[in-house]
């Protein structure tokens, strides 16, 4: 099993996706009762910022728990980011398994080899789950577009999934590795009051890859 350590750049290409599609009404992103729905069907699970873990089955419904008894109606009102924050803190895991721990993400690039740098795509404005082009080929792959969330207040999540190979999304705060699975990983669109604002990244990616946002 390959192991990528983000260490090393060799031959970083940006790789093309493919067209949107875009919703002409309502928001698209997870909500509270997206995310909530998801996880008790055992169809989805959350991120931990704090403890950067994945958290199981039983984490995930104890954090959307906790923002129920803590918010009255958390699908309907703002869930304030420290209230996020005191939940993350309370249902993470007693010894996390870290995710990636080798992987770093170098500071400096080689010439002409960057992620993309233009203005980023809104999550809220999908119709569906944005689908990705397949990723194939050596070295780093970049998705060819940034994505950020207009609503955090409507959309304080958002979900990611990918599949035959794994992704990290970095965005600046908390960088979300990307696991293979058919069901999505949920984590907060904004931490310390910055709104996300990311794109994804993998390294020796197996042919046919690709990742899902919304």
């Amino acid at each position: 099993m390959k192991k990528k350590i983000f260490l090393k750049i060799s031959s970083l290409v940006i790789v093309g996706v493919t067209s949107l599609v875009l919703g002409t009404t309502g928001a698209n992103a997870a909500s509270f009762e997206d995310m909530k729905e998801h996880v008790e069907s055992g169809e989805g699970q959350i991120y931990n910022p704090i403890s950067n873990e994945i958290m199981d089955e039983e984490k995930s419904l104890e954090y959307v728990q906790y923002i129920e008894e803590a918010v009255e109606n958390p699908d309907s009102e703002e869930i304030p980011e420290e209230t996020q924050i005191a939940a993350f803190i309370e249902t993470k895991s007693d010894n996390p398994i870290q995710l990636q721990e080798d992987a770093i993400f170098p500071a400096k690039m080689a010439r002409g080899a960057h992620p993309p740098t233009s203005k980023p795509v809104v999550v809220d404005d999908f119709a569906r789950p944005y689908q990705s082009n397949t990723f194939s080929g050596s070295g780093w792959r970049f998705s060819g577009m940034r994505f950020t969330v207009r609503n955090v207040s409507k959309n304080p999540y958002f979900g990611v999934r990918a599949t035959l190979d794994t992704f990290t999304f970095f965005n600046g705060m908390h960088d979300v590795f990307v696991p293979v699975s058919n069901t999505f990983v949920y984590t907060i669109s904004n931490f310390r009051g910055t709104p996300l604002d990311g794109y994804f990244a993998t390294w020796n990616p197996v042919s046919g890859s690709r990742y899902y946002i919304y």
